[in-house]
């Protein structure tokens, strides 16, 4: 009986398959490994607040995550300066909507108080105001010269603050 070639073709070992497959499973190890050291670096990073809240460390984050993964680091980095930038850009927008806010009351209260001369006068003047949307629940209801008086003083101080400042503001941006 002859012997059947093909088994020993069949069987024959690759040397290079089996360097190939070593590399595969050294590069699947150091993946799983970046992985979990960058899931220790966030993990071991979290602080508990005063208020009991937690919150990422995010400079020994980025440090820890840096040593494992440098890759990741730098994206982490990225993101992080993305989100302090809107943050940022975000406090600058509230800032400017509550000193917008502030100017457009304290013009509405000075216009408002230059025409109020009497009971009647003052109702219509409450009614303006609350109809441009600003809170009069804390004003009295009846008419006191006094108050107006100091109303209309403190709008016109409050609207050449904000003029000054818008002054100063523009002098900067110039420089």
């Amino acid at each position: 009986m002859p012997i059947d070639s093909s088994i020993y073709q069949r069987n024959r070992v690759d040397p290079g398959a089996g360097i190939e497959n070593g590399m595969r499973m050294r590069e699947s190890y150091d993946r799983r490994q970046q992985n979990l050291g960058t899931k220790d670096a966030f993990a071991k990073n979290m602080i508990t607040n005063p208020d009991g809240t937690q919150s990422l460390d995010r400079q020994r984050a980025m440090s820890d995550l840096m040593k494992v993964n440098p890759e990741a680091g730098l994206q982490f980095e990225q993101q992080t300066n993305a989100m302090e930038q809107q943050k940022t850009q975000n406090a600058a927008a509230a800032e400017k909507a509550k000193r917008d806010k502030m100017a457009y009351e304290a013009e509405m209260i000075g216009r408002v108080a230059g025409g109020i001369k009497d009971q009647g006068s003052y109702e219509q003047g409450l009614a303006a105001l609350a109809k441009s949307g600003i809170d009069t629940a804390g004003l009295p209801r009846q008419y006191d010269p006094n108050l107006v008086n100091s109303y209309r003083a403190r709008a016109l101080s409050v609207q050449e603050q904000f003029a000054n400042e818008a002054k100063q503001q523009e002098f900067a941006a110039k420089q």
